[in-house]
């Protein structure tokens, strides 16, 4: 399946992280192996916890496990996101 490369940013232009995206579709949750640069914390991971924009600390998502990888798991119209390849 083709990937692609695409620029996370929150509502308020904060880029939050670059991601490898595969297949079409809007963004729903964003597997953490494939999130590439980070300008949140993916390193100390709790389930369930709430993320929060850095910049506007408005709720972005929480970390789940789906399909047995973490994952970040977004709340519906918190990012915009940007095709980068």
């Amino acid at each position: 399946m083709k990937t692609k490369t695409i620029d996370v940013v929150c509502k308020c232009d904060f880029h939050l992280f670059k991601y490898r995206k595969s297949g079409s579709g809007i963004l729903i949750k964003c597997f953490r192996d494939n999130i590439i640069e980070s300008n949140i914390d993916i390193e100390n991971i709790e389930l369930l916890a709430k993320i929060s924009c850095p910049n506007c600390q408005k709720e972005l998502g929480y970390w789940n496990r789906i399909r047995g990888k973490i994952a970040l798991k977004l709340n519906n119209g918190t990012i915009e996101k940007i095709k980068v390849k």
